[in-house]
């Protein structure tokens, strides 16, 4: 049995067909035109591609998403039948084609062999959960709200020092390590918040540019990328950067 779903490559301008081949025994029953099949094998390839496409997401930034929702109902006898297929047309969007050089593939295999989905720790679960909704939401001001919340979710020590100068800080200390660039991090991330002060205080939403998200998406990305690779509680890692 092989089951067949139309994707679009935008940037190419190309349709693709994406398909998976189940091995199917078929035995003659009586009244077999009212037999429903058994799609238990598709929920469960369609749960694992969408796992592996949350991963890649998290690799690099780009427009790479399932084109069809599936719906499903699960009978007495937990037999899975397909009720509803239609297209997504506003979950996890971004406005950057997705794209992959050759010698950058075996990097993303050797990403998606190590990266397990949900993270053990807790407080990567959040910050990660906030960095997906921040593809789902029309307006960029509150994808870029989503993504403030991330870094401190990820970052904040709860001190009672200034929130912006320990993100900014621990931040650029954890996958910088180039004294300048240190500084360029920092910088950067102190200005996210004066312009996130700026629209949640005084609603000037317009100072939020695309090239804002973008930038505020790779340090949450490349933050939750290194801590993960760590493995350390949360307070064991923040207390050495120092």
């Amino acid at each position: 049995m092989t089951i067949s779903d139309p994707c679009l490559n935008v940037a190419g301008k190309k349709f693709y067909t994406v398909n998976k081949v189940f091995d199917a025994k078929l035995k003659a029953v009586e009244n077999s035109a009212n037999v429903r099949p058994d799609l238990t094998e598709l929920v469960i390839s369609l749960i694992v591609l969408e796992q592996k496409l949350r991963i890649v997401r998290l690799f690099r930034e780009g427009d790479i998403r399932m084109p069809l929702a599936h719906a499903f109902y699960v009978d007495a006898n937990r037999k899975v039948e397909r009720v509803l297929r239609g297209f997504q047309t506003n979950l996890f969007t971004s406005r950057v084609p997705f794209t992959l050089s050759e010698d950058e593939l075996p990097k993303l295999q050797e990403f998606l062999k190590v990266t397990k989905l949900p993270f053990p720790k807790q407080f990567l679960r959040l910050a990660f959960s906030l960095f997906e909704t921040s593809y789902t939401l029309r307006e960029r001001a509150l994808s870029f709200l989503c993504l403030i919340i991330s870094m401190e979710v990820m970052y904040n020590t709860d001190t009672g020092k200034s929130v912006s100068k320990e993100v900014s800080k621990l931040c650029s200390l954890l996958f910088e390590h180039d004294e300048s660039e240190r500084e360029h991090v920092s910088a950067s991330i102190r200005e996210m918040y004066r312009r996130r002060v700026r629209m949640v205080h005084y609603g000037q939403t317009g100072s939020i540019s695309e090239e804002d998200l973008m930038l505020l998406r790779k340090y949450v990305r490349e933050s939750i990328k290194e801590m993960n690779r760590r493995g350390l509680d949360k307070g064991e890692l923040l207390k050495s950067l120092g």
